[in-house]
């Protein structure tokens, strides 16, 4: 009985956090944004399904307590996001604009709602992850690379990816620092939500990492070589980490599980030289 409650429990928590933003139906577009900015004043993000169409509002809230005010940062991905259109960057649609906030289209499931999601498909969450890498890589291509670039920044509508939450701004891209952190941060983040289901998620890793390298570049190239070299010197933190994981010792969590497989996957099992161009 307390088997069968942990986990539902478990089950519900964890959808829970998967499905975070609110969801608002409407009549019109219009509506939505009237409602998110009276009713739902601490959210960021809301989901507005209008009809058949669907959109997100990403808006100033009333409790923020960043350093930068949030306005500041609306205007910042917009900007983000019209200058990565121009450069050929899959992001999603501008569909209105004002000072304290932005809608934009629906680009499908961000990678980690999919990870979590009750209805898990690991052959669509694969093939998403290798498009993921080979968007990634094309995107390094171009000189630039993502603020951040986690899961949860790359969305999958069954055919294409597009890349989202553009509040932290692209920077020129470096395969020492940002384009290491792109790939570190997509690959860590990963096995972290994978734990977090008790599952390894090594095939989806390796997914992604594959679509990366079969875009076959200098740049990237430089990155996955800057990446592995990175994480030769972490592995003393992944033997300590897998250490606090052995003993449960206390603060133990889904970041010591994380880091053991990503060292090792950059360090010994992902080898770029025996996968082949696609």
């Amino acid at each position: 009985m307390w088997i069968e409650l942990k986990r539902k429990l478990t089950a519900f928590f964890q959808n829970r956090q998967a499905s975070k933003d609110p969801v608002l139906h409407v009549g019109s577009i219009e509506e939505g944004i009237k409602i998110a900015k009276s009713e739902l004043p601490s959210d960021r993000v809301v989901k507005l399904v209008c009809k058949s169409h669907t959109c997100f509002i990403k808006k100033c809230t009333l409790n923020d307590e960043d350093t930068v005010p949030y306005s500041d940062l609306i205007e910042g991905e917009k900007n983000s996001l019209l200058f990565l259109k121009e450069q050929g960057v899959p992001v999603p649609e501008i569909i209105e604009y004002c000072h304290d906030f932005l809608v934009l289209s629906d680009c499908g499931s961000d990678l980690r709602d999919l990870i979590l999601s009750k209805n898990y498909n690991p052959e669509n969450v694969r093939k998403a992850c290798f498009e993921a890498g080979r968007a990634l890589a094309r995107l390094h291509m171009k000189g630039i690379s993502l603020g951040r670039g986690r899961p949860k920044d790359y969305c999958w509508d069954g055919r294409a990816i597009r890349f989202i939450d553009f509040e932290q701004t692209p920077k020129d891209f470096d395969a020492k620092t940002n384009g290491r952190a792109n790939l570190w941060n997509f690959v860590f983040h990963l096995l972290r939500d994978f734990a977090r289901m008790k599952r390894d998620g090594y095939s989806e890793v390796r997914s992604f990492l594959e679509g990366y390298v079969a875009v076959d570049h200098p740049s990237t190239n430089s990155a996955i070589r800057q990446t592995r070299f990175w994480a030769q010197g972490q592995r003393w933190r992944a033997f300590y980490f897998k250490l606090i994981a052995l003993l449960r010792l206390p603060g133990y969590n889904t970041r010591h599980q994380a880091m053991t497989p990503a060292v090792r996957m950059f360090t010994h099992d992902f080898d770029p030289q025996s996968t082949s161009e696609t």
